[in-house]
């Protein structure tokens, strides 16, 4: 348990004021309870609902509306404003839901729909594409060795809300996409 002199201890090293963690990570940007409540929230949903598509291959819709619902208020913490966050929705969740409509929801299912909104909302449109394209790049590198050994018919379902989430938690802690934005040049 950590009380006021175990918090002293810890003060008193460099790493845990000065840390490239601490720097890097937006989740500890402006840091108030009621955001880290948010956050903590947030990262618990998102992980529920990882593990339950990893597990069962099928999302319940009250938690992917209730993700959505927690997603829909994220531009107060991450500093966008609402209209990037809804630029973010459209054009993330519209290419994803292009991808739906196209495939006929035999490539990609409406959790992954819905979940290509969240990221839209809690990055934007720019960080947002790179997430999701971070998520699909995920799923090649952890799958294909799985799809070439065990064949296309024994793994037909992919659970790409749980490598959305993976790419969403690597962004909140790595910042990637900053760091892909500055090695192209355009940030």
């Amino acid at each position: 348990m950590l009380n006021h002199t175990t918090l002293f201890y810890f003060r008193k090293f460099e790493f845990w004021e000065e840390s490239v963690i601490m720097e890097r990570c937006h989740l500890f940007q402006s840091v108030s309870d009621f955001s880290v409540i948010y956050w903590v929230l947030l990262g618990l949903l998102l992980g529920i609902v990882a593990v339950y598509d990893a597990l069962f291959r099928l999302i319940p819709l009250f938690l992917m509306v209730l993700v959505l619902l927690v997603c829909l208020v994220s531009p107060v913490f991450t500093g966008i404003d609402f209209s990037a966050a809804g630029l973010g929705a459209l054009i993330v969740g519209g290419l994803v839901f292009l991808i739906y409509a196209v495939t006929r929801g035999k490539g990609i299912g409406e959790a992954d729909v819905v979940m290509a909104l969240a990221i839209g909302l809690i990055f934007g449109w720019s960080k947002g594409l790179v997430v999701f394209s971070a998520a699909n790049f995920l799923g090649l590198i952890i799958l294909l060795p799985f799809l070439l050994v065990l064949g296309k018919k024994r793994l037909r379902q992919i659970p790409l809300v749980t490598f959305m989430v993976l790419a969403i938690f690597l962004e909140w802690f790595f910042s990637f996409s900053d760091q892909l934005f500055h090695l192209i040049g355009v940030a």
